[in-house]
């Protein structure tokens, strides 16, 4: 049954939940819902890849103190059946903008890890969420934790993984380079919790204690004028890694690029459900990444890649030996199994599944 959705996100800036958000309102134009996307910030890098035809997007414009009036009027305006939200800002102004008098069935997304646990802020936060009629995690480490910490919840959370168009990927299978030599591709933007110290640390001491020829391509935000991605620039240059650890910038579209390396590397102190990571996987491609969050449910070790702990540098060095040690029909395997595991839980199939179980759960829909 085709359903009015308003969905609602800050921006379509360069982020992990923009992208999903893109995924989501893509697919359900798909279905035949009608779908408005309602944004209030004008950063649209993901903008070109809207469905324009099927897709209204509407930017709200408003001063900061006014924004939840202004959100609250667009989605009136939009008269949805329902309300989809990512991100907190966006999930408190959809909460406001869908009480009453007409109160409107809301879904809700956390796209991050409360990794301060039980915080006054989320404390006011999962209170405020008690008004939506579900909460999805794209994690089941932050599904998880909401069950456990706010019980009176746990009927309302639902963990939906990231969507990755894995038509779009080429795959890395039958291309694996020989061993020692490892062409690293990173996904991230240049900041603290993505821990590019440790990793240029790392490549460092690979190339000049284990004579590994081992190479990094850093795509991503690299804002100049901040001082870490100075800082990061620097130690580049202090440990020679010049010609070797390369920031290549924002890219909108890697889904050809990822088969040109022979693993993904993640050092993160802290993740979610990684984009960069699923994507990889469709990709055919082994990870390296830090034991934490939803890594540890992506990968598998030995399997399709190698854990490391973000906090120790020689944990990273041991991590990245593994893999330039393994040989071409491991490499082989570790991406075939990235690449199985992608297309059983992370395709687009998989994800409008469970978001129309959830839509019609949401508007008391009893259709098959």
């Amino acid at each position: 049954m085709p359903v009015d959705i308003t969905c609602v996100i800050d921006s379509l800036h360069s982020g992990g939940a923009q992208r999903q958000m893109v995924y989501l309102v893509n697919l359900l134009a798909e279905k035949n819902h009608s779908v408005t996307l309602l944004t209030y910030h004008r950063l649209n890098h993901f903008e070109p890849l809207i469905d324009k035809g099927r897709v209204q997007v509407v930017n709200v414009e408003s001063s900061r103190f006014m924004r939840g009036f202004a959100i609250r009027r667009a989605i009136r305006k939009s008269n949805p059946q329902l309300v989809i939200s990512y991100l907190t800002g966006p999930n408190l102004l959809s909460v406001l903008g869908t009480m009453p008098p007409r109160r409107i069935p809301l879904i809700v997304s956390e796209r991050s890890l409360d990794i301060h646990g039980k915080t006054l802020a989320n404390r006011f936060r999962y209170f405020i969420y008690r008004q939506a009629s579900f909460i999805v995690a794209n994690s089941q480490t932050q599904t998880d934790f909401i069950a456990k910490s706010y019980p009176g919840l746990s009927h309302s959370v639902r963990f939906i993984p990231n969507c990755i168009e894995i038509e779009k990927f080429q795959s890395r299978r039958g291309s694996c380079s020989e061993s020692p030599t490892c062409r690293i591709i990173v996904v991230a933007s240049v900041q603290p919790l993505k821990n590019a110290e440790t990793l240029v640390k790392a490549v460092s001491i690979m190339r000049k204690a284990y004579g590994i020829d081992i190479t990094v391509d850093w795509f991503g935000r690299c804002d100049m004028e901040q001082s870490y991605s100075k800082s990061i620039r620097a130690l580049v240059g202090q440990c020679d890694l010049d010609d070797h650890f390369q920031f290549r910038g924002n890219v909108m579209d890697l889904s050809t690029t990822y088969a040109e390396y022979d693993a993904l590397c993640l050092a993160s102190h802290f993740e979610g459900c990684a984009n960069a990571i699923c994507e990889a996987m469709a990709a055919g491609l082994p990870i390296i990444a830090s034991n934490v969050g939803d890594n540890r449910v992506l990968v598998t070790e030995s399997s399709n890649g190698f854990l490391f702990d973000p906090k120790c540098e020689q944990s990273l060095v041991d991590a990245l030996v593994r893999f330039a040690n393994t040989d071409r029909a491991q490499r082989q395997s570790m991406g075939l199994n990235s690449r199985n595991y992608a297309e059983t839980v992370l395709s687009p199939e998989k994800f409008i599944q469970s978001y129309t179980k959830l839509i019609r759960a949401a508007i008391g829909s009893t259709e098959e």
